[in-house]
């Protein structure tokens, strides 16, 4: 049971709802309704022990000046790293409002009941990847920001992947990988221009042996008076610990690194001390950066936990 939800609706303060369990359904297609406008992407991201970072993300949009359909592809491995945009046209692309089942040109993404199987076929990477989900998905609250317009403009981030065993082969740039590491999986859907209501995002996904930690904050341009709108979760092995949006947090970046340290404000305490480098400057305002941190539980606050994982952050001026 969450005490604040992850919602708000022209409110000084949040109300109180339980986390609502993700449906096969939630990572299905949206449509757009009639005169609506909607951007909608599927997240899938690969760690692997030899410090492969592979980020795929699908998306679907009828957002003015945006394209109708296209996927980013971005990896870093050792030296080596690139980044490719591509787009698909409408003849090319198919999206179930099922489940998640997509096709974006010659690659595809599908989620079969037990796990989802990629293919990736693009002019620089080629390959197939399965992620088999070790724990259950996770949204906070009803996974969705409402901003003005009577609650109308929306942001959903739902995560029906915490934390996945991958398992593959892809061809990047020519140079083969086998892949045998860590992913997660995200949904991420709105339906206005964000930069009219927001002013940038931040995404953690940290991993350690038992324990598996996501943390997002949404924040609002000088229009909602650059409100933060935070969330944290934390699973051990299976088991959900804590779902809140009472995060104090403190943020250091500079060129060469982001030093990141959270504290949820409900039992048990968590706090978390987190330092990335750079790993992928993206156009715009993105960015991923990799790195380690420190892991506190007040309930054993002598014993520290060594995590892992990344920092995403964008910025939509």
């Amino acid at each position: 049971m969450r005490e604040s939800t992850f919602s708000f609706w022209q409110d000084a303060e949040f109300n109180a709802l339980a986390d609502i369990p993700l449906t096969v359904e939630d990572d299905a297609y949206h449509p757009p309704k009639e005169s609506e406008t909607l951007q909608e992407s599927w997240i899938f991201e690969v760690l692997t022990p030899d410090n492969l970072y592979l980020r795929i993300a699908f998306t679907l949009s009828n957002m003015p000046l945006s394209p109708r359909a296209y996927y980013h592809v971005a990896w870093w491995g050792g030296q080596e790293k690139d980044e490719e945009n591509a787009e698909a046209g409408a003849q090319d692309v198919a999206a179930s409002t099922e489940r998640c089942q997509l096709k974006l040109g010659r690659s595809w993404a599908e989620y079969n009941g037990e796990k989802y199987c990629l293919h990736l076929e693009t002019n620089k990477v080629t390959g197939d990847i399965e992620f088999s989900p070790l724990i259950g998905g996770w949204q906070p609250g009803i996974g969705r920001i409402a901003y003005g317009d009577q609650g109308l403009r929306c942001i959903y981030w739902q995560v029906p992947v915490p934390r996945a065993a991958v398992q593959g082969e892809v061809s990047l740039r020519g140079k083969k990988y086998n892949i045998e590491g860590t992913g997660y999986h995200d949904h991420r859907r709105w339906n206005f221009p964000l930069p009219e209501a927001l002013e940038g995002a931040r995404f953690v996904r940290l991993y350690g042996e038992e324990y598996t930690f996501l943390a997002a904050d949404f924040w609002g341009n000088l229009l909602y008076s650059r409100r933060h709108v935070p969330a944290l979760y934390l699973a051990q092995r299976t088991e959900v610990k804590v779902s809140t949006a009472k995060v104090e947090s403190n943020l250091e970046e500079t060129q060469d690194y982001t030093s990141l340290e959270l504290r949820s404000g409900i039992e048990p305490m968590i706090n978390l001390k987190f330092t990335a480098t750079p790993l992928i400057q993206g156009k715009g305002g993105f960015r991923i950066e990799r790195g380690t941190g420190v892991l506190r539980l007040a309930t054993t606050p002598e014993k520290e936990t060594q995590v892992w994982g990344v920092l995403e952050t964008f910025f939509t001026g």
